[in-house]
C-alpha cells in the first residue's frame, strides 16, 4: 500500500513539471542541471514565471558557472524584458564559455541583428547558418548581409533559403531587395 501511494503521488506530479522538478531539486539541491529544468518548466508554464525562473538560473550559474544553457534562457528572459545590455553581456559570455554553442551564437547574433549592430552579427549567424543550415538561418544571415550593403553575398545566402522553401514570400522579397539593390533588377 506504501509503495502503490509513493507510485501515485509520484505519478500525479508527471502531469505538472514545474512541481516535478522541483522535487528533483530538492533531493540533491546543488545539482544546477535540476535548477535549470525547473527554470525551463517556469518559462513554459502559463502563465510564465519568468522572475521565479531568472532567480531559479542565476542560482544555477552560481552551482556552475560553466553551465551555458542557464546564461542563454537568462538572455531569453532579458529579451523579453527589454533589458538587451543585459542580455547581449549574458550571450557574450556563453558564447565565450562555449564556442560550439549554436543556441548562443544563435541567440547573439539575432540580437545584434535586431539592435541595428548587423555587422557584428554576420559571424555568429553565420556559424550557425554553417552548421544548422535552413530556411530561417540562411535568412537571418541574408538580411544582415543586406543591411550591411554585402549584397553579393545575401544574394547566394537568400538563394540558399528559397531553395529550402520557394514559397517563402519573406524570403523571395529580402532576396529581389538584394538583387535590385545590386543593380540586377532585371
Amino acid at each position: 500500500c506504501a509503495l502503490l501511494a509513493t507510485a501515485a503521488v509520484r505519478s500525479a506530479m508527471y502531469a505538472q513539471p514545474v512541481r516535478l522538478w522541483r522535487d528533483v531539486v530538492a533531493k540533491p539541491p546543488n545539482d544546477a542541471r535540476a535548477v535549470i529544468a525547473v527554470a525551463s518548466a517556469e518559462m513554459r508554464s502559463t502563465p510564465p514565471d519568468d522572475r521565479d525562473a531568472d532567480s531559479l538560473l542565476r542560482r544555477a550559474t552560481e552551482l556552475d558557472s560553466t553551465l551555458v544553457l542557464a546564461r542563454v534562457y537568462r538572455a531569453t528572459i532579458a529579451i523579453k524584458q527589454q533589458r538587451l545590455a543585459d542580455a547581449e553581456t549574458l550571450l557574450v559570455r556563453a558564447v565565450r564559455l562555449s564556442p560550439l554553442d549554436s543556441a548562443a551564437h544563435d541567440e547573439l547574433g539575432q540580437l545584434l541583428s535586431a539592435t541595428n549592430h548587423e555587422r557584428e552579427a554576420i559571424p555568429y549567424l553565420a556559424k550557425v547558418a554553417q552548421a544548422y543550415p535552413s530556411v530561417d538561418t540562411y535568412k537571418h544571415l541574408g538580411v544582415a548581409y543586406l543591411m550591411t550593403g554585402q549584397l553579393d553575398s545575401a544574394s547566394v545566402v537568400l538563394q540558399r533559403a528559397l531553395r529550402g522553401d520557394p514559397s517563402n514570400s519573406d524570403v523571395v522579397e529580402d532576396l529581389g531587395e538584394a538583387l535590385i539593390d545590386a543593380g540586377r533588377g532585371a
